[in-house]
């Protein structure tokens, strides 16, 4: 469900597999969190904005205690009609 509130945003990170390595695990620094919160909120609103876009991959997102950088991103929107995929 798009647009994502503050508290979805927090809670896909929270459940995430890899969430006891994002807030520090074993005395390890936590990453930026916030940062990755962004970004979930800047895809949700291009998902709400841009209902054509069926894929977008940011792989890889790099988390870092001081800030979040994404390596590569691609998207592709849906094929016209009529169009071939």
């Amino acid at each position: 469900m798009t647009p994502l509130t503050d508290l979805d945003a927090h809670s896909l990170l929270a459940a995430s597999r890899g969430a006891p390595l994002l807030y520090g695990r074993r005395g390890g620094p936590a990453v930026d969190t916030a940062g990755i919160e962004d970004v979930l909120h800047r895809l949700s609103r291009l998902a709400d904005d841009v209902p054509q876009l069926v894929v977008a991959d940011l792989n890889p997102l790099v988390a870092r205690p001081d800030g979040v950088t994404v390596v590569d991103a691609r998207t592709r929107p849906a094929p016209r009609h009529g169009q071939d995929p």
